[in-house]
């Protein structure tokens, strides 16, 4: 198993992408002091801003995003699970370095402009409770070299296991606007299952 798998479902992207431009301008850089994720995390995220609703920025709303994440658990009739809606802006030659996400199992992602940035995906999983130590080993040792330890995927649309270690290389390529549903209390295969049933 991969860790993506592409999936066919077709969201409003003219809709997305008119609500994450509303609040691409309007939303700070991450901040490290409005954050829980540990300092050193900043350094993998340096080139890109997340735009979801949570304590940090209580006026942003996103009911385009609810809407569209509402409808692809209808359509998959997913019910009773943890799963939040999100944008991240990954900017023009940006990097998103190696890393496992923290708290997140898997996620639905969705590129909303050019499709070709691959995602770079290691080979195994990690559990995000007791094994972040070993994934920040390994992903020491990979550094910057995601070409040589990951495997490229290039995608529209797929459910992603947050859990290997993974990586964006947008350089040479313009603005990348990525809308993710966040899933924290499945794993990737189950929500693969639900999703091919």
């Amino acid at each position: 198993m991969s860790g993506l798998t592409e999936i066919d479902f077709k969201f409003n992207h003219e809709l997305l992408i008119n609500e994450v431009k509303y609040w691409r301008d309007r939303v700070p850089e991450l901040q490290g002091d409005k954050s829980p994720f540990p300092e050193d995390y900043y350094k993998v995220i340096q080139d890109m801003k997340q735009i979801s609703e949570d304590a940090r920025y209580p006026e942003i709303q996103l009911p385009a995003a609810h809407e569209e994440t509402e409808r692809f658990l209808r359509h998959y009739s997913i019910t009773s699970i943890d799963v939040r809606p999100r944008y991240y802006v990954l900017k023009e030659d940006g990097y998103i370095a190696p890393h496992i996400d923290l708290g997140t199992q898997c996620s639905i992602n969705t590129v909303l402009t050019d499709p070709s940035t691959p995602i770079y995906v290691g080979d195994r999983s990690f559990d995000i409770h007791s094994e972040v130590d070993e994934a920040s080993k390994i992903i020491k040792e990979i550094g910057d070299n995601i070409k040589e330890h990951l495997t490229p995927y290039p995608y529209k649309t797929a459910a992603l296991d947050t859990t290997r270690i993974h990586s964006v290389d947008n350089k040479g390529r313009n603005e990348r606007l990525l809308f993710k549903l966040s899933f924290f209390d499945i794993s990737y295969q189950e929500l693969t299952s639900r999703i091919k049933r």
